[in-house]
């Protein structure tokens, strides 16, 4: 049984980390949140804690783009977090995650097994992922995979989503390779804003189907997640597991794409609040304050 649910705690200027374990049926669960937010997770139990849970679960967003891109592959990850997409990575492989806080990644190595107990190459840049990508060697093979998972918490950092910005990310990237974002998010809808980024830049594009809450099993949440590439064919093996291409039936307003020179924060934090509240019974909140 679990006496001390708090096993450590940590402020810098990034914020303040907590790990956590909780008792969860059917596996004990050890988590990272960074503020509020579940930064990462990661099962106690020894002989399942390479599996994958929460964002990160087989059957989601995330696992779906890793599935239908063939081995032996080269990926980036900017965000750090737990170090769960590591999970992921094959005998042979190489992951590279840039991470912008220095303390983040001492803390994953202490606390979680993700980058420890990795099948393959896993390596931590620190700094901030855009730049760090911009100044990479360019004499190191591109990128299968740019996975941009930064966008969870309560700030956004807006620089890692606009035009310029994806334009560095396609020089690091093989001709048939894909940016995922993933963009679960309680307060910002950020697809649009990827959507027009991808219309200005060429490229092609598709949003998941998030698996409903009904669905899901212990352990997994709801994942949001826009993947972009150069070429549609490249998507295809998506589309046949449910993802929408990027287009006029796709349910998405129309956006100005953000640029180092504009970023209109207010109308993604405005869209996803609706979405939050829609359906909320402001009455009955206001009756329930009554003495």
């Amino acid at each position: 049984t679990l006496q001390e649910p708090v096993r450590f705690r940590h402020r810098n200027f990034y914020g303040t980390y907590t790990i956590w374990d909780v008792a969860a049926h059917p596996h004990d669960v050890r988590q990272l949140l960074h503020g509020r937010t579940i930064h990462g997770a990661q099962l106690l139990d020894p002989e399942e804690r390479l599996t994958p849970i929460m964002y990160y679960f087989i059957g989601g967003g995330i696992a779906d783009v890793y599935e239908t891109t063939p081995p032996v592959r080269r990926m980036a990850v900017l965000g750090l977090g737990a170090g769960a997409a590591a999970s992921y990575v094959k005998p042979g492989e190489t992951m590279v995650f840039y991470e912008i806080d220095p303390d983040n990644e001492g803390i994953a190595r202490h606390w979680f097994s993700f980058l420890g107990e990795s099948k393959g190459d896993v390596r931590v840049i620190v700094g901030d992922g855009r730049l760090a990508m911009q100044n990479s060697d360019r004499r190191e093979p591109p990128y299968d995979i740019i996975h941009m998972d930064a966008f969870t918490g309560d700030g956004i950092p807006t620089h890692l989503l606009t035009r310029e910005a994806v334009q560095i990310y396609l020089e690091r990237l093989k001709d048939d390779g894909v940016i995922l974002f993933h963009v679960s998010n309680r307060y910002y809808e950020l697809r649009p804003v990827i959507k027009a980024i991808a219309a200005r830049l060429g490229l092609a594009g598709a949003i998941n189907v998030p698996t409903p809450k009904t669905q899901l099993k212990a352990n997994q949440s709801a994942t949001w997640c826009v993947v972009l590439a150069r070429d549609p064919e490249r998507l295809t093996a998506l589309l046949r597991r449910g993802w929408i291409p990027l287009g006029p039936g796709d349910g998405l307003k129309d956006v100005a794409p953000w640029t180092d020179d504009y970023i209109n924060i207010m109308l993604p934090l405005r869209d996803g609040m609706r979405e939050r509240w829609d359906g909320f019974d402001f009455a009955g909140w206001l009756k329930s304050l009554r003495p």
